[in-house]
């Protein structure tokens, strides 16, 4: 089994790494994880914290060889542009305005360090405010004088990182969250990226790797985690913590026969869905572990890359496409689990994120409502859309097919990919997984907080 265990580091071209597998043990050698190219090595370290940016400054002269690049050589005011205008040691010009420097201010007055909070209020920030001088102390200090006498120093590598320009800007961005790699069954079939179940909760590398790579792809595989009740609360702690739900923070899934309140604590096939589409804030990631696997026929595990599907559903049919995107869907939920529970909510199958391309998929027939909140004349181009879209998701070049082994845990986005089971039968015994759901909040600032003690570049 260890030795099935893979990497798709250059396939996804997540990060630059070489793994080497042997019988006993998985054994990984990285390459030194690199600056940021142009940009001081502390800013990749402590991106996110201004007081610590400060502090450790001193250390992020170099970036360059002759370390040229952070130190500011020329400062002057640009009145027309209402910015301060820097030129860099290696030439470059950064422009930044007036009012955000003095909103921006990190001098003990307006800038509280223990709790990296902005002291200085927009009660009293002037949009025109404007200095009276500038200059570069040291080549490392830049330090505005106001017109009011107020004195902002800023430390020439802060103010690198925090560059107006596009490069810099996208650089930041993907800290909140990188970009997706979209998936069919030729990138995914037998290749779902794999990490070693006790890596992760043992070395800070592996649990990078591991929730970078499931934010990236979408859909990961943990491997070896021992068979046993209780594995995913011991991966919650290490991560954060797990998303209670009205089937609690962990809930098991077995068959229960005619005593069933959820289909999947049945034997029957259950349709590709995303869980819980009833609830107005949905869990984000999910996870299944496997303690025990159906002996006999089925029980395999569907997943498919939504958003994906939904962009060959736009091309194809762009009034479906419009039709997802733009027709409320009921879901609901009654029952009795951890409480007695009442769930409703409405979404459009395809929701789309803020650039606009498909970004959810709020799919699921076993709790789609019995009405149609729309009038009676929308009815059949609803139908037709929503078969079109099945039809698409059920695409053998789409669609990805795996039956898990007992200690795995598959790790997949909830509103992304959208999974699905086989039905099974078992000759022996009785399969039994556990399951839970993070939230990508948690998890993205789990991400953070490595990349700056890994010193892991975004």
């Amino acid at each position: 089994m260890i030795g099935s265990i893979r990497r798709l580091s250059i396939a996804a071209g997540i990060w630059p790494k070489r793994w080497t597998l042997c019988s006993s043990a998985i054994k990984r050698s990285f390459q030194r994880p690199r600056p940021i190219q142009g940009s001081s090595t502390v800013l990749s370290k402590y991106w996110f914290s201004g007081p610590l940016t400060r502090t450790l400054s001193t250390m992020a002269q170099v970036s360059s060889a002759d370390g040229s690049h952070c130190t500011a050589k020329q400062v002057k005011l640009n009145d027309e542009n209402k910015c301060v205008r820097v030129t860099w040691g290696d030439g470059k010009e950064d422009e930044y305005p007036y009012v955000w420097l003095r909103d921006n201010c990190q001098c003990p007055e307006c800038f509280v360090s223990s709790s990296a909070s902005r002291a200085f209020l927009m009660a009293n920030l002037d949009p025109d405010v404007k200095p009276k001088n500038v200059q570069a102390d040291d080549d490392y200090t830049v330090t505005v004088t106001w017109e009011d006498g107020h004195n902002s120093s800023f430390k020439a590598d802060w103010l690198l990182y925090r560059s107006f320009s596009s490069e810099q800007q996208h650089r930041r961005l993907r800290l909140y969250r990188p970009e997706w790699k979209h998936w069919g069954a030729n990138e995914m079939q037998g290749k779902i990226p794999q990490f070693a179940f006790g890596e992760v909760m043992s070395e800070d590398r592996s649990l990078h790797d591991f929730l970078h790579t499931l934010d990236v792809m979408g859909l990961v595989m943990l491997k070896n985690t021992p068979t046993m009740t209780g594995q995913l609360e011991k991966l919650g702690k290490r991560i954060a913590y797990l998303r209670p739900t009205n089937y609690e923070t962990v809930f098991t899934v077995i068959n229960r026969n005619k005593n069933a309140n959820n289909l999947a604590y049945t034997r029957r096939r259950l349709g590709l869905h995303m869980d819980l589409p009833f609830y107005e804030y949905s869990p984000e990631i999910q996870l299944l572990h496997c303690i025990k696997q159906a002996d006999g026929m089925g029980g395999s595990n569907e997943f498919v890359d939504g958003p994906y599907v939904a962009k060959q559903l736009r091309d194809l049919n762009p009034e479906a496409y419009k039709t997802l995107t733009t027709t409320l869907v009921d879901f609901y939920d009654v029952g009795e689990e951890a409480y007695k529970f009442n769930f409703a909510y409405r979404w459009p199958v395809i929701a789309l994120g803020r650039d606009g391309e498909p970004e959810s998929i709020f799919y699921n027939d076993q709790v789609r409502a019995y009405q149609l909140n729309i009038p009676a004349e929308e009815v059949y181009g609803f139908y037709k859309a929503l078969k079109e879209f099945h039809k698409l998701m059920y695409d053998p070049k789409n669609i990805v097919e795996v039956k898990m082994e007992e200690g795995d845990i598959v790790c997949f986005a909830n509103k992304r990919v959208l999974h699905g089971r086989t039905g099974y039968e078992n000759v022996k015994g009785e399969r039994h997984l556990e399951g839970a759901y993070f939230d990508w909040d948690e998890v993205r600032s789990r991400v953070r907080v490595l990349k700056r003690d890994l010193n892991i570049e975004p």
